[in-house]
């Protein structure tokens, strides 16, 4: 669910860059960049605290940034330029950062050593499955939106819930299970 994020840079931010924007598409390529360069410098500050807060707690403060930074692509207007959407893409950026790793331990942990390649299949073709289709309900969202400003704007609610509907998951992921594997650490 959480990585259906990706249906904003796959296909909502491409189209809205060309047809609401009637910019190229360099500058959706370079505002992409944002993205990227918030993820590489973000990733190992998020593996340290990783080690420090609970996954659980870290990953859904990375997917209330995520948000924000969805929510954010509301306020874009026919004139916006490369900064304007490339700081949104750089906090969705660390979110994601934020987001991932602390998860991808916290699952780990909790996982018994017999089923380490299992677990890691899993998750990995759960994310999978969100990055396939995250571009799929944006384009159905930008559609029934009526596309233009008004379906760029009814996919970005929409992916924003879905990333909602995960930070309420991680909340509520039992306790339990990270506490358990504290104690395997």
């Amino acid at each position: 669910m959480t990585g259906t994020f990706v249906g904003l840079s796959y296909f909502l931010l491409p189209f809205c860059v060309a047809d609401v924007l009637d910019r190229g598409a360099a500058t959706t390529g370079l505002a992409m960049v944002f993205f990227v360069g918030a993820v590489a410098v973000c990733s190992p500050v998020s593996g340290r605290l990783a080690d420090r807060l609970p996954g659980r707690f870290l990953g859904a403060g990375g997917l209330v940034l995520v948000v924000a930074g969805l929510l954010s692509m509301l306020a874009l207007g026919p004139d916006a330029g490369l900064v304007d959407i490339g700081w949104r893409l750089a906090v969705i950026g660390v979110g994601q950062s934020l987001f991932g790793t602390p998860v991808n331990a916290s699952i780990m942990a909790a996982t018994p050593p017999g089923m380490l390649g299992t677990s890691g299949g899993v998750g990995n073709t759960a994310r999978t499955l969100g990055f396939t289709v995250g571009p799929a309900i944006a384009a159905l969202a930008h559609g029934l939106g009526g596309g233009g400003a008004a379906g760029f704007r009814t996919g970005v609610v929409v992916l924003a819930v879905l990333q909602a509907a995960g930070i309420l998951a991680l909340v509520a992921a039992g306790g339990g299970r990270e506490a358990a594997a504290e104690g395997v650490r």
